[in-house]
């Protein structure tokens, strides 16, 4: 199961971000990402990518959110 959230966020943050997949496990290695599972699944998607969005950068705006 934590893998499975591990991927999951990977391609949720590479989705937000528009940010290489390999950038993002480098600046978040899967060791850390199995560690943070034991909250970090308890979190919604969105507040997780806030919690570790300085690693990455700027949350990028909702498409929808411009309209």
């Amino acid at each position: 199961m934590q893998l499975y959230w591990a991927g999951w966020m990977y391609a949720y943050i590479h989705f937000m971000s528009k940010e290489r997949s390999r950038t993002i496990i480098e600046k978040l290695p899967l060791k850390e990402m199995l560690i943070e599972y034991k909250l970090g699944h308890e979190m919604s998607k969105e507040t997780y990518y806030q919690k570790i969005a300085y690693l990455i950068g700027p949350l990028q705006s909702d498409p929808a959110d411009i309209a």
